[in-house]
């Protein structure tokens, strides 16, 4: 994951919270990392050029230990917080009444230990 990336998204947020900045722009840079580390993810565990990829695919792939196991299962269960933590940053970033109302700082702690429990479980 591009380091830059993710150091945008945590000025955008610090800026958000503080009212210096604008929410929009927070939820389109977390969102930035969201897709692009998965992106990522997908490329790294492709076994050839243009291979489609599942996240169960990628999980079985780069996970430590083996199919099956803790890691494994945990790795598989993090697509569902993925899949949750895109849609309320999609509302965040399109403006959305539901996104105005949304808490930036409990996005922030849930993206943050997602990528934590995903990037600390597979193979790098």
């Amino acid at each position: 994951m591009k380091d830059k990336l993710l150091e945008t998204a945590r000025q955008e947020y610090a800026a958000a919270i503080s009212d210096i900045g604008e929410r929009i722009a927070a939820g389109i840079a977390m969102r930035n990392v969201l897709e692009h580390y998965k992106g990522d993810l997908f490329v790294r565990a492709r076994n050839h050029l243009g291979e489609n990829m599942t996240w169960e695919r990628m999980a079985e792939r780069l996970t430590f230990g083996k199919v099956g196991g803790i890691e494994h299962k945990e790795l598989i269960n993090q697509e569902v917080e993925w899949n949750l933590l895109q849609r309320r940053l999609s509302d965040v970033a399109k403006g959305q009444k539901h996104g105005l109302v949304v808490d930036l700082q409990d996005i922030w702690t849930k993206l943050v230990d997602h990528l934590f429990t995903v990037l600390g479980i597979i193979k790098l």
